[in-house]
């Protein structure tokens, strides 16, 4: 959760820099703060090592590939239009070479992303609500900047501080979703962030208006805010519960991957509708844009809120691969997430309890407990 909370003050210090310099300078401030926390890391985070495999060269190639295509295609869809030969070429031999990657991946013996991550619900579904919530989280941030400089006529000091109440709601929100996610489930947790948010969305297209107060846009904002900030960790945590601790950075990068090209396909569809419905001639037509962006963002996450009648009961994490051969365990060694411990009662018995948790499959909250009482040995 500590990683979740500087994000909630950049646009406040982006639009800092933006008036008192410009905008390029955006690009440098992670110079030196990555200079500050690469000693801290070499201190204080212990070096692991995962299995030892081969590179992957021809599934990482596909891959490369496929994203270039895609990501330039959907870039470039704004300028030229969604029929335009390079946009069209992009997309086809995009989704081409990325079958040829997931049918490269299945037959190799090292696959940089295991095919079985994806049977399992869990990982599926979580990647599809982190997909969505990229496409749209990410961009409205940007939407919603232009709109209080170009819809209400603040500077760009005045709009990141106006857009605290909306992104100041991580470093809240996000413990307590990941606290209620173990306790309750990520599944409902998720749910009910991305209707939050959709709710938020919509409230603040239906009231968006050139002369709009702020005080009229602070609600829809918090409201967003909560179910955005509730979201994350219920995603995350759906993503990596859904495989075994030796294959977590397999996992994490391929959430990682899904929510950046998330965020490139909502620049992509909530800019055509933008430029669809508005511009940048006066307030009014900028609005006109705005409230068509704002109105498609909020049918994505609400459409993946609504999941079948037939799934309703099924947990998320219902299945768990073993993308890698697991070691033999050795005579007497428990299984990987159980512990035992043994205590003596007083009246000369043992009190053996056995906890069993399994990391991958379980929140850490759920766990099963026997008991029993025997003699001790003579």
């Amino acid at each position: 959760m500590r990683a979740s909370r500087s994000p909630s003050r950049w646009p406040a210090l982006g639009g800092t820099v933006t008036a008192l310099a410009s905008w390029e300078w955006i690009f440098w401030l992670n110079v030196p703060i990555g200079l500050m926390v690469l000693p801290l890391l070499f201190r204080k985070v212990p070096e692991t090592h995962g299995a030892r495999a081969p590179l992957d060269l021809p599934g990482l190639i596909l891959v490369t590939c496929a994203a270039l295509g895609l990501i330039w295609a959907l870039v470039r869809a704004a300028g030229v239009g969604w029929t335009a030969t390079e946009v069209v070429g992009g997309l086809a031999v995009g989704a081409l070479l990325l079958i040829v990657f997931l049918g490269w991946e299945r037959h190799t013996p090292h696959p940089m992303v295991p095919v079985a991550f994806f049977q399992s619900r869990g990982f599926a579904t979580g990647n599809i609500a982190a997909l969505l919530h990229s496409a749209v989280i990410l961009d409205v941030v940007f939407w919603m900047a232009q709109f209080l400089q170009t819809g209400l006529g603040y500077n760009p000091i005045e709009a990141g501080l106006r857009l605290l109440p909306w992104t100041g709601t991580m470093p809240l929100i996000a413990p307590l979703a990941g606290a209620l996610a173990d306790r309750y489930g990520n599944r409902i947790v998720r749910v009910s962030g991305l209707l939050l948010q959709a709710a938020g969305m919509l409230w603040l297209a239906l009231i968006a208006a050139p002369g709009t107060g702020y005080t009229q846009i602070v609600g829809p904002l918090i409201l967003s805010g909560i179910g955005a900030s509730a979201v994350f960790p219920a995603v995350q945590n759906t993503v990596l519960s859904a495989v075994r601790n030796n294959a977590l950075g397999q996992a994490a990068g391929v959430h990682s991957k899904v929510r950046e090209f998330g965020g490139m396909l909502g620049i992509a569809i909530l800019g055509a509708a933008f430029a669809n419905a508005g511009g940048y001639a006066n307030p009014d037509v900028f609005t006109n844009g705005f409230t068509a962006a704002l109105t498609v963002a909020t049918v994505s996450p609400s459409a993946h809120s609504s999941p079948s009648p037939a799934r309703a009961a099924t947990p998320d994490h219902d299945t768990h691969p073993q993308p890698t051969q697991q070691p033999p365990l050795r005579k007497n060694q428990p299984p990987e997430g159980v512990a035992t411990i043994i205590k003596r009662r007083p009246q000369g018995h043992f009190r053996h309890r056995v906890c069993v948790r399994d990391a991958g499959r379980m929140p850490a909250s759920a766990f099963r407990s026997q008991r029993h009482l025997r003699r001790p040995p003579r």
